[in-house]
């Protein structure tokens, strides 16, 4: 009995010091508890809500840009927008401290590259070089020429002719040129290789104004009408009607014209003279050029003169005809060359005045 009271005096001894010597750590313990209780108890009664945005997973952020970005130790530096690189735009990133999403640029919007260089010889799959730009011609050649040569009207005439067909003379052809002008009026008639022409009109600053004219081809009369009101012309044998301008001809006065040409000033009989005429159905451009002054011989002696060729696409009738100073630059001589090669000649041989 005395010996186990003994024992447990002892071991109560020996706990009673161990609490003493570690009370600190326990109350240290109790109250780690009690905070951790308390947190518990807190999170326990907190509502539930979205997580904060610190706990969000941040997104992923793509950025494209070109411009290195600069470093953010210095204030003024990173307010500083980089300059654009000659021949490309300056892309502005986006701040650091944003959350939105940067989408990357679409292919389009991206800077260009500078182009490679050409290769010094072309492949032999190129596409071919565009084509120059054609002359002008027709009408768009109409309204860039408007009277442009310095004219004078020949004085009245009358011009007889000898017809050659092939060579031969034709009696029964009459050929003549027949001209009357007051100086503010005109008549024209003509017959002979050209066939049977008239005009009727004006003088003008332009040289001869044409208002009606007429063609004859077998039994009828074709005739073209010139309004200087309306700036217009009206071909009666189609009912159509085409731009006019000024120094316009039809196919009679424009033999007169080139005399007038001539007789104002020689120096404008070089290279090629271009002047609009209108036919019995349509306008066009007449050209003549100038191969320089040949001898004619004629039924009034030989004279000198000035030989022109009217241009004339492959399957055309040829037109040439020879211009006499002396004659106040009418024509002394005409020749027409047809599309099958039939030549016809008619040569003046009497002037009446």
């Amino acid at each position: 009995m005395g010996g186990g009271g003994a024992r447990r005096y002892t071991s109560g001894m020996k706990s009673t010091a161990f609490l003493s010597r570690n009370r600190r750590l326990l109350v240290l313990c109790a109250v780690s508890v009690a905070l951790h209780g308390a947190l518990l108890e807190l999170a326990a009664h907190r509502k539930p809500g979205p997580l904060a945005p610190a706990m969000a997973p941040a997104p992923l952020a793509l950025r494209l840009v070109d411009v290195v970005p600069q470093a953010h130790g210095s204030a003024a530096a990173a307010q500083r927008e980089p300059e654009p690189e000659p021949g490309r735009q300056a892309t502005r990133s986006a701040p650091d401290s944003a959350v939105t999403p940067v989408r990357p640029p679409a292919p389009a919007s991206r800077p260009r590259q500078a182009a490679p260089a050409a290769p010094a010889v072309a492949p032999a799959n190129a596409a071919p070089p565009p084509a120059q730009p054609a002359p002008v011609t027709g009408a768009r050649l109409l309204m860039q020429m408007p009277g442009r040569y310095r004219v004078s009207l020949p004085p009245s005439a009358r011009l007889r002719y000898e017809l050659l067909l092939q060579g031969r003379p034709a009696p029964d052809r009459p050929a003549y040129l027949d001209w009357r002008s007051d100086g503010a009026t005109y008549t024209l008639d003509i017959d002979g290789l050209t066939g049977r022409l008239s005009s009727r009109g004006m003088g003008g600053d332009a040289g001869i104004v044409p208002q009606q004219a007429s063609e004859t081809q077998g039994e009828r009369a074709l005739r073209t009408s010139f309004d200087p009101e309306t700036g217009e012309v009206r071909f009666e044998a189609g009912g159509t009607r085409a731009p006019a301008s000024i120094g316009m001809q039809d196919r009679a006065s424009v033999l007169v014209q080139l005399a007038a040409i001539g007789r104002a000033d020689p120096e404008q009989m070089q290279d090629e003279i271009r002047i609009a005429v209108a036919d019995a159905a349509a306008v066009g451009v007449s050209q003549y050029q100038v191969l320089g002054q040949e001898d004619v011989a004629t039924g009034i002696g030989t004279l000198p003169a000035w030989h022109l060729a009217q241009a004339a696409a492959p399957g055309q009738a040829r037109l040439e005809l020879w211009l006499a100073p002396s004659q106040d630059w009418l024509p002394v001589q005409l020749r027409l060359t047809a599309a099958d090669g039939t030549v016809s000649t008619q040569v003046l041989t009497r002037v009446d005045r």
